[in-house]
């Protein structure tokens, strides 16, 4: 039988193209992995602002309780009309979306029930009478509660009759904090599903409080507001641009019987009290961090939904269909024209520069694709802008060829951006660490403006960092918002400490 032999130029190109499809298949396992970085990264950025969404909403609540007891501490007597005056000059619907209402809950001790009974009485609600009945115990009485209209049912209520509210009522006084019950039904709306109750604990005027001892002594009683569940946490997802859905429960385990609240209902599907991975399954990622909320545990989970935008899988393509056709194309030029393997080495390592290139620029453009609504700037290695594109310029108003070759920081940050803010993005930077802050920028016609950066390093197929690209989104209105609330609650309390 005659053997077949192969010729060593044949041989080679047999060699390369076996080479050429592993490189191809590696460089496209290796660009979906990196992909899948970035996207866990983003999802993780979407995920802080579902948590910080959350705290937000709930702080406004503590604001409210707060700034209402400053009324006690600036008045000799606090009356049902100088309440209710107090209450209505705020628009309650639009401060403190969720809330029922903001009410006064009066500590009396089992000795001056009837004492109270017969002032409450005498301070325009000649009805008023505590519920359930009063037995051989100190009561903690809802007095004022407006609007009255959609919280009558609630006027004189005895939370100490109930475990839940007298928990979160005690842990109040004897913190002198904000403090919010575990998930109730509220009279008011026993149709609602999970609502809560959030006390801040006042004491007599002038008194101590610098102890627990002092701060039980001294107890008057608490401000306080009924939530609803649903209202506080609808829209949330918004701050995630909608591509997260996320649930929220009691404590520190995400079981069933504990959900709070599920903003796509995805968990209300199924009748399983525990949780699994199937619930999960059809989610790319999925996170559950615990906070605390008022002195309460929350498990806070968050899943990607189908709005979700990955990484553009451009590099993978590429790797595959243009490392396959490189390949090819390499083995018939080596045919063609050179028989030696020096030639064919060369050859070799022209083409796998002008892969990486062309990945490189495939990259890119598969980042701009997904975040164009933003401001992006990419960087060197040196930290020199090489590329921003029109969200950079409509925010900042500088042009490109303005900017190239320049580092961020010497034309946006000012006086006022925060040093030792400046001096993390630095840090993070040397240690080629993903990194995420607000800092206060500056346009080019002297504008000051907050943005939230989220600055991610770029690495080669060697893991070495070849630069950087930050995502910057404008969070001004959002900054403005938390201020006015804050300066609202200080005005009140300065305006009231002065009538004293």
């Amino acid at each position: 039988m005659k053997r077949f032999h192969l010729k060593s130029d044949q041989r080679l190109t047999i060699v390369i193209v076996i080479m050429g499809f592993m490189l191809s298949g590696l460089s496209a396992w290796h660009a979906e992995k990196k992909a899948r970085r970035t996207d866990y990264q983003r999802f993780l950025t979407l995920s802080e602002r579902i948590n910080g969404e959350i705290s937000r909403r709930i702080r406004q609540f503590e604001y409210g309780l707060r700034g209402t007891r400053s009324l006690f501490a600036a008045s000799e007597q606090v009356t049902r009309a100088s309440f209710t005056a107090m209450v209505q000059d705020r628009n309650l619907d639009k401060e403190f979306h969720g809330a029922l209402g903001l009410g006064f809950i009066r500590y009396v001790p089992k000795d001056e029930v009837e004492e109270f009974l017969q002032k409450t009485r005498a301070d325009g609600d000649p009805d008023f009478a505590i519920h359930p009945p009063v037995g051989d115990v100190n009561c903690y009485v809802i007095e004022y509660i407006i609007p009255e209209d959609v919280n009558r049912v609630a006027i004189g209520y005895n939370m100490a009759s109930e475990e839940c509210r007298r928990d979160a009522a005690e842990r109040a006084m004897r913190t002198g904090e904000a403090a919010l019950t575990a998930p109730l039904t509220l009279l008011q709306r026993e149709d609602e599903g999970s609502g809560f109750i959030m006390y801040y604990p006042v004491y007599e005027k002038g008194k101590s409080q610098a102890t627990e001892e002092d701060r039980r002594r001294h107890i008057i009683g608490w401000t306080y507001m009924p939530l609803i569940a649903r209202e506080i946490l609808d829209g949330v997802s918004q701050q995630a641009e909608e591509q997260l859905d996320f649930e929220v429960f009691h404590g520190r385990v995400a079981a069933r019987e504990r959900l709070i609240y599920d903003d796509d209902g995805h968990l209300l599907k199924t009748s399983d009290h525990v949780l699994t991975r199937e619930d999960y399954a059809q989610r790319l990622f999925h996170l559950q961090k615990n906070v605390s909320i008022g002195g309460e545990t929350w498990t806070i989970a968050c899943s990607t939904n189908d709005n979700f935008r990955g990484e553009a899988r451009t590099d993978v393509a590429f790797s595959l269909i243009g490392g396959a056709s490189v390949t090819l194309l390499l083995a018939g030029i080596i045919r063609s024209i050179s028989r030696s393997n020096e030639r064919a080495h060369e050859l070799a390592e022209k083409i796998t520069s002008e892969l990486a290139t062309t990945a490189k620029k495939a990259e890119m453009l598969a980042m701009v694709a997904t975040r164009s609504t933003n401001a992006v700037v990419i960087c060197d290695k040196a930290r020199k802008i090489t590329w921003v594109n029109e969200g950079f310029t409509r925010v900042t108003g500088y042009e490109f060829d303005e900017v190239i070759g320049k580092k961020p920081g010497e034309i946006l940050q000012s006086e006022l951006s925060d040093p030792r803010t400046i001096e993390e993005i630095r840090r993070h930077c040397d240690e080629g660490t993903a990194y995420q802050c607000e800092i206060l920028n500056r346009t080019k016609l002297g504008r000051d403006y907050w943005v939230r950066c989220d600055i991610i390093p770029l690495m080669n197929a060697q893991q070495e960092i070849t630069g950087f690209m930050s995502i910057q989104l404008d969070v001004t209105e959002r900054r403005r918002a938390d201020e006015l609330l804050k300066e609202q609650v200080e005005r009140t309390e300065l305006a009231l400490a002065a009538g004293e």
